[in-house]
């Protein structure tokens, strides 16, 4: 999912001029990221190909701006995380689950760490993980307890000692009790 275009806006607003005070582009962009994301824009500086955006909540990106009366602008620094619910959602309905999904905050932004979206809905999570070519892969899980399952710290130490006891003689039917249990004859009715 990394190099992503985020949105384009083609901007008419900025060919009317500057009424009102500001730069036409930015106020573009700015109006644009919030009809697109949802998100509050806190600021917009633009140059002559790229504009400098900080959203509420102190995210920033940067955007690149091409055109000079209908600006189209483009971002791949942020995943679009509606994008992401939409298609959680899709995968859920087909599984026969109507319910809504929360993917966080409206970006994330597209760094070699962030790797995996975390979503949740009425009775389960859903981990969506942005592969390198652009994939995703999906994994669902259903119900309070699965989700405590796969969510829920655990000591690595004890989960081995507890495999180890599964594997032993004993907990397989080999102790030498069990032998000599196997060939005596049924007990009279």
């Amino acid at each position: 999912m990394r190099g992503v275009v985020l949105a384009t806006l083609v901007a008419a607003a900025a060919c009317r001029g500057d009424r009102g005070g500001g730069d036409p582009v930015a106020r573009a962009v700015a109006a644009g990221l919030r009809a697109q994301l949802g998100v509050d824009v806190t600021s917009v500086r633009c140059t002559h190909a790229r504009c400098d955006v900080v959203l509420a909540g102190g995210i920033t990106m940067a955007v690149r701006v091409t055109g000079d009366r209908d600006v189209s602008w483009e971002a791949d620094e942020h995943i679009r995380t509606a994008v992401i619910a939409a298609y959680v959602r899709t995968e859920l309905v087909q599984l026969g689950i109507d319910a809504p999904v929360d993917c966080g905050p409206a970006l994330v932004a597209a760094t070699p760490e962030v790797s995996r979206i975390t979503c949740r809905f009425d009775d389960g999570m859903a981990w969506v993980d942005l592969l390198p070519d652009g994939g995703l892969g999906l994994e669902v899980v259903v119900g309070a307890d699965a989700v405590r399952a796969r969510t829920e710290e655990f000591d690595v130490d004890d989960l081995e000692a507890r495999s180890r006891a599964l594997d032993s003689a004993q907990a397989v039917g080999d102790s030498d009790e069990g032998a000599a249990d196997e060939g005596a004859a049924p007990a009279a009715q």
